[in-house]
């Protein structure tokens, strides 16, 4: 999640960088996440980007939450890049269905 890593790394830029998506694309998202739940998360200043209370306690609620995900996913094994199409998907549920 955008968030966390901006959380994590204390930096659009470098978040940017780790998610592969540019700067701007960051700064957006996590503007318009402050806009749409009207809080501020992040302290900004020329020199720093820190969480501000309410960005730490959403960190602090997410972070377990995404790590257990993680988890779930990593307990499937193989390679997650061979997902089925949907089509794919929807032919099996309609053929259990049946």
């Amino acid at each position: 999640m955008l968030f966390l890593a901006v959380a994590e790394h204390k930096s659009f830029t470098t978040a940017a960088a780790k998610l592969d998506v540019t700067l701007i694309a960051v700064r957006k998202a996590i503007r318009h996440l402050e806009q749409r739940h009207a809080v501020i998360l992040f302290q900004r200043t020329t020199r720093r980007l820190a969480l501000t209370e309410a960005g730490a306690s959403l960190y602090a609620r997410l972070r377990p939450a995404t790590e257990e995900i993680g988890a779930a996913f990593a307990a499937l094994g193989g390679d997650l890049s061979h997902r089925a199409s949907p089509t794919a998907g929807s032919s099996s549920a309609t053929s259990a269905k049946s």
